[in-house]
């Protein structure tokens, strides 16, 4: 559904929840058997037998560029609401809701819909071993499994995220679990695994033509100091109509913290194509992008991202390049503000090149 009466009915439930929701569990001190809160301490060992957390976030921007043909936008662009029910660290039910409009000012198109975004239940055995069954964000790189923008260090998303070369979610099962040591000369060592099959697309089940498709993947990441980490993912997606092909993907990504307050970050896809399919979209594809972060500040950043790749957006694929600068401010633990501006280069290809601008507000709550 694409109307704003669901916008209202979410805003109306944030309300609720910043100042008509019941008193918090987060203030108790005595064991109860079911424990409701706004902050992860819900959960905190012994608090209750079942704890559910209720939070989300709102975000909203101002973006232009100089193309002639673009429009301005001004408006709220996610509204989002989760309820994350959890028994004994056992069993975790979670609900996550969106409405979601994002605009085309970066050159992908403009996306506006309310949808259960994620609707899964988790058996967790031990942390080498659990189990997750339902629609869940697909376990694929840095990027796509987190998917809050709000988290990000930037406005707008990658060249993968920003046309949807990954579906962002999977209608399946996933099994995981983390192994943890001291195996690298001391240091704190987390090795993750994550595999996972059912139906990937964007909207839901057999709901979308040509997005959806029978999947199956795996993730394999190595962190050290909970900072530093290199990873792999691997994915294989049928496409139906009027794509009617499959894709074999492969994610290379990592994260060092060569100083105190510097962060680099990249991300590197190669997509394989089988030749069945609509002939201007063929070719198999690479993506990458490296992001250079500096918290000069304890509430501020700046971020440079060069992203690099084919661009399917158009329905043609094109090398496409963008150069992105932001300013991030965080003036409150629970606030987000963003300044932006980004340079798109259209490389061997018609399309126009041009320049995009923005600013981003938005509260965790």
């Amino acid at each position: 559904m694409h109307t704003s009466a669901h916008a209202q009915r979410l805003a109306l439930l944030l309300i609720w929840l910043a100042i008509g929701a019941p008193a918090s569990a987060d203030d108790q001190t005595s064991r109860t058997s079911w424990a409701i809160g706004r902050t992860p301490e819900v959960f905190a060992p012994g608090r209750a037998t079942w704890a559910t957390r209720v939070g989300g976030w709102v975000d909203g921007s101002y973006e232009d560029n100089n193309l002639p043909t673009s429009h301005q936008f001004l408006g709220l662009n996610h509204l989002n609401l989760f309820f994350d029910t959890r028994y004994q660290e056992r069993v975790q039910l979670f609900l996550e809701v969106e409405y979601e409009h994002e605009s085309d000012i970066g050159g992908f198109a403009s996306e506006r819909e309310y949808e259960v975004e994620q609707l899964f239940v988790r058996f967790k055995h031990s942390d080498a071993f659990a189990l997750r069954a339902g629609k869940f964000n697909t376990p694929f790189g840095f990027w796509t499994p987190l998917h809050w923008s709000i988290l990000m260090d930037t406005i707008q998303a990658p060249l993968h995220e920003g046309f949807r070369a990954i579906p962002e979610q999977q209608h399946g099962v996933e099994l995981s679990g983390s192994f943890f040591g001291n195996w690298v000369d001391g240091h704190d060592t987390e090795f993750r695994y994550s595999v996972f099959s059912g139906y990937g697309g964007q909207g839901e089940l057999l709901d979308e033509a040509g997005t959806d498709g029978w999947s199956y993947g795996s993730d394999l990441r190595a962190t050290l100091d909970e900072r530093h980490f290199i990873g792999v993912s691997l994915y294989h997606q049928e496409r139906d109509l009027p794509l009617d092909r499959s894709e074999g993907n492969m994610m290379l990504y990592g994260q060092v913290v060569p100083f105190q307050d510097w962060t680099l970050r990249g991300e590197y896809l190669r997509q394989k194509r089988d030749r069945n399919t609509v002939a201007a979209l063929s070719r198999n594809i690479n993506i990458a992008y490296v992001k250079l972060r500096w918290d000069f500040h304890e509430r501020m950043f700046v971020n440079y991202r060069w992203n690099w790749g084919d661009d399917d957006s158009s329905g043609v694929s094109t090398d496409h390049h963008i150069h992105t600068l932001t300013w991030g401010v965080q003036p409150r633990p629970n606030v987000r503000i963003k300044i932006e501006f980004a340079n798109h280069l259209y490389l061997k290809s018609g399309r126009r090149d041009f320049q995009s601008w923005g600013i981003s507000a938005g509260f965790l709550f």
